[in-house]
C-alpha cells in the first residue's frame, strides 16, 4: 500500500511540475522555448568527454575549447595539445545535431560490456555544472545519434601520440 501511495504522489508532482512549464508558455505564445533552449545549450558547452573501460582498456578523451586529453591506457600518462577553433566549431555543430537534454535517456543498441564482451564506454557533454551523460553502452557501438560527434572525437586520438 506505500508503495502505491508514493508511486501516486510521484506521478502527481511530476504532472505538476509539467503544467507549470505549460503555462508558462502559454502567458507568452511568441517565444519559441525550444529554439531558444538549443541555442543556448550548444554554445554554452563547456566539456565534451568520452570514457571507455574495462580489465583491460582504458580510453580518455575530454575536450575543452582550447584543449583535447587523451589517455589511451591506464599505464599511459595523458597527452594533451591544443584543439583549433576550427574543430571546436565543428565539434559544436555536431552537438546541435544532438538532443542534448536527452542524451540520459538514449538506449545502448547493444549490451555486450554486461558481460565482458566489450569495454563499458559513456559520453558526456558538460555545459556550466550540468553534465548531461549516457547510460554504459559498447565501447565501439554507441547509440546511432552519438555516432558522428564520437567519431570526430576518436580523430583527434590519431595526431596524439601517446602510445609509449
Amino acid at each position: 500500500m506505500k508503495t502505491i501511495t508514493l508511486l501516486f504522489f510521484t506521478i502527481l508532482l511530476n504532472a505538476c511540475s509539467g503544467s507549470k512549464d505549460l503555462a508558462t508558455n502559454a502567458k507568452n505564445p511568441n517565444v519559441d522555448t525550444k529554439t531558444s533552449k538549443e541555442h543556448t545549450i550548444t554554445s554554452d558547452i563547456t566539456k565534451i568527454e568520452y570514457v571507455a573501460v574495462s580489465r583491460g582498456t582504458y580510453n580518455r578523451i575530454t575536450i575543452l575549447p582550447k584543449t583535447v586529453t587523451t589517455q589511451m591506457s591506464k599505464t599511459n600518462k595523458e597527452v594533451s595539445k591544443s584543439l583549433s577553433n576550427k574543430d571546436w566549431a565543428k565539434l559544436n555543430a555536431l552537438a546541435k545535431e544532438i538532443n542534448i537534454p536527452g542524451i540520459p535517456n538514449l538506449k545502448a543498441p547493444s549490451v555486450k560490456h554486461q558481460y565482458d564482451g566489450a569495454a563499458g564506454a559513456y559520453f558526456q557533454i558538460s555545459i556550466g555544472q550540468k553534465n548531461y551523460k549516457t547510460i554504459t553502452f559498447d565501447n565501439g557501438n554507441p547509440p546511432k545519434e552519438l555516432e558522428k560527434i564520437i567519431e570526430k572525437l576518436f580523430s583527434f586520438t590519431k595526431s596524439t601520440k601517446n602510445n609509449k
